[in-house]
């Protein structure tokens, strides 16, 4: 009999035992699933501002876009400004040669 109650005992040490594992693994869990969610969130936030940034280069490249035909058209009026240049000057020549 006295064997039986220490068996008994013994197993009842083991279930207080798992019951402590059982609640460090609880709380190990709820502490996992926490970090989790901030994860999820610090994801999101990245995503959003990725996307943003996304926005925002394309359009900075539209713009450069935008300037560089600006900057080609000055090129092309400054070389036919400098075409007229170059007539009024050999109209300026053949007046003086009259």
């Amino acid at each position: 009999m006295q064997g039986i109650v220490e068996q008994l005992e013994g197993i009842e040490l083991k279930i207080k035992e798992l019951g402590k594992r059982y609640a460090a693994l609880k709380q190990e869990n709820h502490k996992l699933l926490q970090e989790n969610k901030s994860l999820i969130n610090n994801q999101e936030q990245l995503t959003k501002v990725k996307k943003r940034l996304e926005s925002q280069l394309v359009e900075a490249l539209a713009e450069v876009r935008v300037v560089q035909e600006v900057d080609d058209e000055r090129s092309k009026i400054n070389k036919e400004l400098g075409q007229y240049i170059k007539e009024i000057d050999k109209c300026i020549l053949m007046m003086g040669d009259i």
